[in-house]
């Protein structure tokens, strides 16, 4: 078998293929764990708004559908 000049070895290409492949997986891990991270405090940001909101009264010059006391419709 003749090899080609205008081809690396095909060791060479494994190895290459081996680092491509690895920092992909690398690339998609540490992207996961940042989305996770941020997905975590956008849940606790939300879990605090939901619960300050619940907290608070409605306002007294409003009835319960947001119609104004003095009004008929």
């Amino acid at each position: 078998m003749t090899e080609s000049v205008l081809l690396p070895a095909t060791n060479t290409i494994a190895l290459w293929m081996l680092v491509a492949i690895t920092m992909v997986i690398a690339a998609k891990v540490v992207t996961g764990a940042l989305l996770g991270q941020r997905r975590k405090e956008i849940y606790k940001i939300r879990e605090k708004l939901f619960a300050a909101r619940q907290e608070r009264p409605p306002p007294p010059d409003r009835d319960y559908k947001g119609r104004s006391c003095g009004s008929r419709s």
